[in-house]
């Protein structure tokens, strides 16, 4: 499960990084678990659901948040991070709907199910 979570991680910033033009003496440092866990304690606690569904907004207060906590993330690194989570949720949710022995486990799966607070019967999420 760690390796699988190591896995997501990496491809999150992969993700994140596709497109974007870097120096090449900068380094990209990707998320630790502490700093992801971080960010979606912060979205959580985002009270409004309208300003839970504008990400551009969003991103911003959860970097104000982040940086409060020591955690120096940019609002366009926020704003990506939400794009990838939003995406890891509802691909490991579609997968999960087709039929297979075990479902797959979905990293950080139960904070994203409160966040995006989807309902139904859809409890395997780990």
């Amino acid at each position: 499960k760690v390796t699988f979570q190591a896995e997501i991680t990496r491809h999150l910033q992969e993700v994140e990084t596709q497109g974007e033009e870097l120096p090449s003496d900068q380094c990209v440092k990707p998320w630790s678990n502490h700093e992801i866990r971080s960010f979606l304690q912060e979205w959580e606690l985002l009270e409004d659901e309208e300003l839970k569904k504008n990400y551009h907004i969003a991103s911003r207060i959860i970097a104000r948040h982040l940086n409060q906590r020591g955690i120096n993330k940019s609002r366009r690194k926020c704003l990506q991070m939400l794009i990838n989570m939003q995406d890891l949720y509802w691909t490991i949710h579609e997968a999960n709907q087709r039929p297979r022995s075990e479902p797959l486990p979905c990293p950080y799966g139960e904070a994203l199910h409160r966040i995006l607070e989807h309902r139904g019967e859809n409890k395997d999420f780990s």
